[in-house]
């Protein structure tokens, strides 16, 4: 009898255990309020700091390969005659630029013998600059197109219409600049920048 009660309680022994474990399993805890709102906020965070990132590369970028050109008149060779002054062409922006065309035109032009013309263009300045880097310079000469003996332009006004690429990019920009006479009392000619409604 007494070896059938000890095989009857090693018998219960494991259902007992069984019992014991389940009591002692953990529930999940759930996380609180305030940690969840702050993992929600550094998600947004993130993804706010990410847009604003790559929003300041895109502009970045853009100014640097965006094309700033400049043409301005250079030393006269003779400030008696007009034409024999140069026009410098720069490029002014970070980004090298290619397939330069320009061509100078005659807006408005008179001699003192009353001979005028308008809306002419200068024969032989039209030509091609291959490719300006970053601050590199070419000269555009206007005396093979206009022969004229000192003081014998009364007034001129021209203007300087200029296409060309950024490098590698294929977008193309045009651009006119107007550019005028004044005789000074000393007979010399300056040329300066003005603005047109043309």
């Amino acid at each position: 009898m007494v070896q059938n009660r000890s095989t009857s309680k090693a018998r219960k022994s494991p259902n007992r255990k069984k019992k014991g474990r389940k009591l002692t399993q953990k529930l999940p805890v759930q996380a609180p309020k305030s940690r969840r709102f702050f993992l929600v906020a550094k998600t947004l965070f993130s993804s706010i700091l990410f847009w604003v990132l790559a929003l300041i590369s895109i502009v970045g970028f853009l100014f640097l390969v965006y094309p700033r050109i400049s043409i301005e008149p250079g030393e006269s060779l003779d400030p008696y005659k007009p034409f024999e002054t140069a026009f410098i062409v720069k490029n002014d922006g970070y980004w090298p630029l290619v397939d330069i065309d320009y061509s100078l035109n005659i807006d408005k032009m008179e001699d003192y013998n009353h001979n005028s013309v308008a809306n002419g263009t200068i024969a032989g300045i039209s030509e091609k600059i291959g490719k300006l880097r970053a601050n590199e310079s070419s000269t555009i000469f206007m005396k093979r197109g206009v022969v004229a003996p000192p003081g014998f332009i009364k007034y001129a006004e021209i203007y300087i219409r200029t296409t060309y690429k950024p490098y590698l990019l294929p977008f193309t920009f045009s651009e006119n600049r107007r550019f005028k006479t004044d005789r000074r009392s000393d007979g010399q000619y300056i040329w300066f920048e003005y603005s047109s409604e043309k």
